[in-house]
């Protein structure tokens, strides 16, 4: 009983032995894997401020600036003060070369007896040019005087010639030639026409009535010709009848019925012939009272005929009469061309005279113009005057013993001038004007330039003796060379050295967001904005938790918190503000306090 007992006891603390050893091995596991994951630091949500700090490093600069300048082509000998450094009036800045000095001096001399050399030629030339203009302008009057005059005796005769032709033709027109007008040339044709017209009438009426005459005198003697042959014809008929008759006589009384007919045919052919020899006679009785008529009117005619032929009508005849006029016509337009010609004369000699005068009058009127104005004399003036200036600047240099002067108190902002260089016609220094305001001096970024306006409130602190700061406001704004803007503030009662160093700082209070987290939290990929949130989820080792990826808009952020909108995060919802390693999507991760 008492070994059993030992053997329960042997094996129980066996099982204890192999719970711990798994527990160990479990939390080792644990831990391996724990210590493998991306570690990461949370927060929440918060209402806030977005507050916009600008800051900014500046400089202190004078208010204005004073330039000293000399003469351009001074050999700089030695300069007595370098940048930033304090001078008073009279302080010295630079000296000249003395030797080179008077080497200038007599350079300038000799440029001066150059010039009064070149001014007396130009003033001799300038006297001759006088005399050759007035020369010219004598000559061109009388090439016009003598134009005038040759122009207008070419227009006399040509104006004598024109009146002349038009005398010429005024006599011929007074001698006008004969000359039938039309309307009496179509009379006299008219009646040598209708004369004509009836000769040749009467003509053709004669022989058309000779030719009736005959036809009627040819029918009237085939008529007579007919009724004598009739007349034999019947009388021979009638005795042939009467023998017949007898011979026949019993027989024609036999067959008297059956004859009866053809008697009275017989007897009505006889009447028909008997009629018709009375018409044949009343015609040939009508032809020839036809014929009668016919040659009376044949007589009538002829008569007429006769009397024409005795009082001819000549056929007119002008040809002698147009020859006559022709040839005064021709006299004429002749006459007339040379009339025409000669006005076409006197109008070229009007024109030759206006252009010859125009042409003349130009050349007078150019020589008479002014000389063109010529500055060369007192080009030469100003010139030796301006040496001479120059030559008592540099006598005052001279006298100075070369060197050259601060005319007021200030500060030298910048030296423009090198020994052993010489001086150019700009400034050879500039110096801060004390006695104007001081100002300060700082540069922003585009993005800044929305806090920072003109007339905004500008905190600075200044690298004086007593670190003072001021606030100030922002009195220029211009874009500078780097894409940005430099702001300019006055700084007033102000003091700090010229050239110091200060800092100038905005604060823009913003709006209350309600969804604001701090600024590394979100991350930016291809200009979306994102954020991790962190959630629990159950693994092999128990309770884990994993991130996951969610975009949102960021509608306003400073340097520390950004305000954001578009994703549905809780109030309680953990947000990644820290991780040890570059996240992923749905990667697990290990919480840190």
């Amino acid at each position: 009983m008492g070994l059993d007992m030992e053997k329960n006891k042997k094996w129980i603390r066996l099982f204890f032995i192999f719970l711990a050893v798994m527990w160990l091995l479990t939390i080792i596991s644990k831990s391996i894997y724990v210590s493998g994951l991306t570690r990461v630091k949370t927060d929440v949500l918060s209402r806030k401020y977005i507050e916009h700090i600008v800051e900014a490093d500046g400089i202190v600069l004078a208010g204005g600036e004073v330039a000293v300048n000399v003469l351009a082509g001074l050999r700089v000998e030695r300069i007595a003060v370098k940048q930033g450094d304090a001078v008073k009036q009279g302080d010295a800045l630079f000296t000249v070369d003395l030797r080179d000095l008077e080497e200038l001096i007599a350079d300038k001399e000799a440029q001066i007896e150059r010039l009064e050399l070149q001014l007396g030629t130009a003033q001799f030339n300038e006297v001759l040019d006088a005399q050759k203009r007035e020369v010219s302008r004598l000559w061109a009057k009388e090439d016009y005087d003598n134009a005038d005059k040759e122009t207008q005796l070419a227009v006399d005769r040509a104006q004598s010639a024109l009146l002349d032709a038009e005398n010429d033709l005024r006599k011929h027109m007074d001698t006008s030639a004969p000359h039938t007008s039309g309307s009496s040339r179509k009379k006299a044709w008219e009646k040598y026409n209708d004369w004509k017209k009836r000769r040749y009438a009467l003509e053709d009426r004669i022989a058309e009535l000779e030719k009736e005459i005959q036809r009627l005198k040819d029918e009237i003697a085939d008529a007579s010709g007919e009724d004598a042959q009739a007349a034999n014809e019947e009388n021979a008929g009638a005795s042939g009848e009467d023998v017949q008759t007898q011979e026949d006589l019993e027989h024609a009384k036999t067959e008297e019925t059956g004859m009866e007919g053809a008697d009275t045919g017989d007897t009505q052919e006889k009447g028909n012939a008997d009629k018709n020899r009375e018409k044949t006679g009343e015609d040939a009785a009508d032809k020839k009272a036809l014929l009668a008529e016919k040659e009376s009117e044949l007589e009538a005619c002829r008569a007429e005929l006769t009397e024409l032929e005795r009082n001819p009508v000549s056929q007119p005849d002008y040809s002698a009469e147009e020859s006559e006029y022709d040839a005064w016509q021709q006299t004429k337009s002749n006459l007339e061309d040379a009339v025409q010609a000669a006005k076409h004369a006197l109008e070229d000699a009007k024109l030759a005279r206006e252009s010859t005068l125009r042409e003349k009058r130009r050349a007078l009127a150019s020589a008479e113009v002014t000389a063109s104005a010529d500055a060369t004399i007192g080009i030469y003036n100003m010139d030796i005057a301006a040496l001479q200036g120059e030559i008592a600047d540099l006598n005052d240099v001279k006298s100075s013993q070369g060197c050259v002067t601060a005319k007021a108190d200030g500060y030298v902002l910048e030296i423009l001038v090198a020994t052993g260089q010489r001086t150019t016609d700009t400034a050879a220094m500039l110096l801060a004007d004390t006695t104007s305001e001081y100002m300060f001096r700082f540069g922003i970024t585009k993005e800044q330039s929305k806090y920072v306006q003109l007339g905004d409130s500008v905190e600075l602190s200044l690298n004086s003796a007593d670190h003072k700061k001021v606030t100030v406001t922002a009195d220029y704004i211009e874009e500078n060379t780097a894409g940005g803007y430099d702001v300019t503030c006055r700084l007033g009662d102000a003091k700090a050295p010229i050239g110091s160093y200060g800092v100038a700082k905005r604060t823009v209070q913003g709006e209350m967001y309600p969804s604001a987290v701090p600024i590394d939290a979100i991350l930016e990929e291809n200009k979306v904005y994102y954020l991790f949130t962190v959630n629990e989820k159950t693994g092999i080792l128990g309770k884990e938790y994993y991130v996951e990826r969610l975009k949102v808009n960021v509608v306003d952020q400073n340097d520390r918190y950004a305000a954001i909108e578009g994703a549905a995060i809780g109030a309680d919802t953990q947000i990644v503000i820290f991780s040890s390693k570059e996240l992923k999507q749905g990667e697990s991760v290990r919480l840190e306090e």
